[in-house]
C-alpha cells in the first residue's frame, strides 16, 4: 500500500474497494449534542489556536492525515502567511525531504526571483521517483511570500529532516538494500534528533512546526504490553514533557481490523491478515457535530474535552493496549472543511525533466530484481519502465482525495 501511495499511482485506498454491504453511520443524538456544545465552548479559529499555542510550546507537530491532501498544506500556507507567525516560529521542518538535499531549499528561498525549479533536486531526492505534489511547491512559495515582508533575522527556514539521500552512491541492488535498511532503521528518532538540534534543545526559546504524518506524530500510544510505540512525537513528549503540541486535522481515519471482521464501516482492502481503510472518527460523531455547525473551519483541544474521549484509530490498532482514546496521542484536532469536500494535491510534473525521468528508471532497476519489477510493471498496466516513469510524471489534475470519496456516509 505505501509503495503504491509514494509512487502516486493510487490515492492510497479507493473506492472500489468499498465493501458494498458499508453500513450508514448513525451517531448516537446525545453524544452529537454534547460534542456542538464543546465546539460552542471551546472552538477557536484554527490560525489564532496554532498561534496561541506557542505560548507555551516549542515545537507543534501536524498530522496531515494524508500526505497528498490539498487542505492541510493551504492550511499551512495560511498560517506562514500571518505576520504573528515569524514573530514567534523561525522553523518549519518537512518529513519528506532528505536533509542533505538542504541546500536546494536555502537556494529557492533566497533567490531573488521565484524560480521553482531551484527546489527540483529536493524533491528529486525523496524517494525513488521524487516528491511531486503540487501542494508542497505551493507551500514554499507561500514561505518565500512571507519572507519578503520579514526582516532578515527573522525570515521562516524550511528544515528536510528525511534521512539523506545518496543516490550517486547507489550501483546496485545491494546497495539499495544497505541504503533504505541502514539508512532508515533509525527514522523517527532520527527525525527527532534533527529537529531538536535545530531547536537548540529547547534551551533557547527556538519555535517551529513539524509537517509529518500519522505514524509519527503520537504522543504517548501503548502497545498491550505497556510499552510506548516509540516515534518522533513520542520521543518529544516523554522526553521534553510540556515542549510540544500534537494535532491532527480531521482527515479520514485509517482503521485497521483484523480479516474475518471486516463486514462493518472499514472500507479498503486486505494485506497480510488486516483489512486496512478509512472511516470517520469517533463513529461518525465528530463529522455529525461539525456538519450542525456549518462544517465551519474549526479547532479544538483533545486532553479534557468530550471530543478527545473518542476511541484510538489508526496505524497499530490490532496490536495496540485496549481503551486508548485519540486525547492519549494527540492534544488537538483542527476540522477544516467536510470530508467529502477533501481535495487530491495536482502532481508537479516540471521536476520529470529528460534527465530525471532516466534516473528514476535506474532508480527503479535498481530497487526491483528483475523478477520482482515484471510484476511491478504488469500492476501498472504498463510494458516498460520507461513507460512507468511516464505515468508516474504524468499531468494529474487536483481531483476529489480517494479516501474521503470511500468513507461511511452519515444518516440524513
Amino acid at each position: 500500500m505505501l509503495r503504491l501511495f509514494h509512487l502516486g499511482l493510487l490515492a492510497c485506498l479507493t473506492a472500489a474497494a468499498v465493501l458494498a454491504d458499508t453500513p450508514t453511520f448513525r451517531p448516537p443524538e446525545a453524544r452529537v449534542a454534547e460534542l456542538v456544545a464543546e465546539i460552542d465552548r471551546k472552538g477557536r479559529d484554527p490560525v489564532d489556536f496554532v498561534l496561541a499555542e506557542f505560548g507555551a510550546a516549542d515545537l507543534i507537530v501536524f498530522d496531515e492525515g494524508l500526505h497528498n491532501a490539498v487542505e492541510p498544506w493551504a492550511f499551512y500556507g495560511k498560517l506562514v502567511a500571518d505576520a504573528r507567525f515569524a514573530a514567534q516560529a523561525r522553523y518549519v521542518f518537512i518529513e519528506v525531504i532528505p536533509y542533505n538535499a538542504q541546500g536546494a531549499i536555502d537556494a529557492y528561498l533566497d533567490a531573488a526571483d521565484d524560480d521553482p525549479s531551484l527546489l527540483w533536486p529536493a524533491l528529486q531526492a525523496a524517494l525513488e521517483t521524487g516528491w511531486s505534489y503540487r501542494t508542497y511547491v505551493d507551500f514554499f512559495a507561500a514561505v518565500r511570500r512571507a519572507n519578503e515582508s520579514t526582516s532578515k533575522d527573522r525570515r521562516i527556514r524550511v528544515i528536510g529532516v528525511a534521512p539523506a539521500a545518496y543516490w550517486p552512491l547507489i550501483a546496485t541492488h545491494e546497495d539499495y538494500v544497505r541504503y533504505r535498511r541502514d539508512g532508515f532503521a533509525p527514522f523517527d528518532e532520527g527525525l527527532y534528533a534533527r529537529i531538536l538540534m535545530h531547536l537548540d534543545g529547547f534551551e533557547s526559546g527556538r519555535k517551529g512546526i513539524f509537517l509529518t504524518n500519522t505514524r509519527h506524530a503520537y504522543t504517548g500510544l501503548k502497545r498491550k504490553d505497556g510499552n510506548f510505540f516509540w516515534n518522533a512525537g513520542t520521543y518529544f513528549r516523554q522526553r521534553h514533557p510540556g515542549k510540544t503540541r500534537s494535532i491532527r486535522f480531521n482527515a479520514p481515519f485509517l482503521e485497521v481490523k483484523d480479516a474475518g471482521s471486516e463486514k462493518g464501516p472499514t472500507l479498503g482492502s486486505i494485506s497480510k491478515g488486516a483489512v486496512y481503510g478509512w472511516t470517520r472518527a469517533d463513529g461518525g460523531a465528530w463529522d455529525a457535530a461539525f456538519a450542525l455547525r456549518g462544517d465551519k473551519a474549526v479547532a479544538l483541544p483533545l486532553v479534557g474535552t468530550v471530543f478527545g474521549t473518542a476511541p484510538y484509530l489508526g496505524n497499530q490498532m490490532l496490536s495496540a493496549a485496549p481503551g486508548q482514546t485519540l486525547a492519549d496521542v494527540y492534544d488537538a484536532v483542527i476540522h477544516l472543511r467536510r470530508l467529502e469536500d477533501w481535495r487530491q494535491s495536482a502532481r508537479e510534473t516540471r521536476l520529470y525533466t529528460p534527465a530525471f525521468r532516466r534516473e528514476v528508471a535506474r532508480r527503479l532497476k535498481l530497487k526491483h530484481l528483475e523478477s520482482e519489477l515484471d510484476g511491478v510493471l504488469k500492476e501498472a498496466g504498463v510494458a516498460t519502465v520507461e513507460a512507468y516513469v511516464g505515468l508516474v510524471g504524468s499531468r494529474q489534475d487536483e481531483v476529489p482525495l480517494g479516501p474521503a470519496q470511500t468513507l461511511p456516509p452519515l444518516a440524513p
